[in-house]
């Protein structure tokens, strides 16, 4: 084996071995299990040892595929549903339309803790359209992080954005963690003997711009969410909706917001 390949190979064998010691040690921390079983995927560290993820999974942890799949999925939903807080809620709640989750962890809340049971009760109560309604279309009501109503023709940018931030965030966060492993153990590693400490405050910041300009905040309050009826709307690009950046970074002047705040607290 030549000595780059040594090199990697053993770089690889630590981050495994700090991975595994999370997923061991976090049986109940399902977030942190879900994003080292991801890395342990994407970056394919099981190699050490095991032929596919699906043997790594069936001979180190006795799960299936498709429990270590649910855990991966339910772990980025458990960021972003604070209320969420077993491992078997999250599952449950990952297995409902991404566009439905926050409809349904509301509906689920009010009977008491969100649990797996109540999420799925929730999620079938919304998906039935009432008795008396039935001749009509049932029409998803989906809020925005104001409360303000989605417009029908905005949900499917809405959605998109939303999962590909978190695909884009979980991608950079695998990079961040290896890089970070390089400058750890640069010693060992001559791959990484250029890069420094300072030099994550560049992944840092991507990640925050993902984070809060890729991701909708809440509907367009110049052009309501149907910006693509709109010659022109500056305010939101022309997408429809805010990012988290816009409503913080003092583009949006403060009688404004105020005057959004008020029509939310009506809500």
């Amino acid at each position: 084996m030549k000595n780059h390949e040594m090199v990697t190979s053993l770089r690889d064998s630590q981050r495994l071995d700090e991975l595994e010691k999370v997923i061991a040690k976090g049986q109940k921390t399902f977030v942190e299990v879900g994003l080292a079983l991801a890395e342990i995927r994407d970056v394919r560290l099981y190699r050490r040892e095991y032929s596919g993820f699906e043997e790594y999974c069936q001979k180190k942890w006795g799960w299936t595929k498709q429990h270590a799949y649910r855990l991966i999925e339910a772990a980025p939903v458990a960021q972003s549903n604070t209320r969420v807080t077993s491992g078997r809620a999250m599952t449950a709640l990952a297995e409902v339309p991404e566009a439905e989750r926050d409809a349904v962890v509301a509906e689920a809340s009010k009977s008491g803790p969100v649990t797996a049971p109540a999420i799925k009760a929730a999620a079938e109560k919304i998906a039935t359209p009432p008795k008396n309604e039935a001749e009509e279309p049932a029409v998803t009501v989906i809020k925005d992080d104001k409360g303000f109503t989605i417009p029908e023709n905005l949900h499917e940018l809405w959605q998109r954005a939303t999962s590909e931030s978190q695909v884009h965030i979980r991608a950079l966060h695998t990079v961040k963690m290896a890089v970070q492993h390089g400058i750890e153990n640069k010693t060992k590693d001559k791959v990484f003997a250029r890069f420094h400490n300072t030099d994550l405050a560049d992944f840092e910041r991507v990640l925050y711009k993902i984070k809060n300009s890729v991701a909708p905040f809440m509907v367009c309050y110049n052009c309501h969410g149907i910006a693509n009826k709109i010659k022109d709307c500056r305010t939101c690009y022309h997408t429809g909706y805010i990012t988290k950046d816009q409503w913080g970074n003092g583009s949006i002047p403060e009688e404004t917001k105020a005057m959004i705040e008020k029509q939310a607290k009506r809500k």
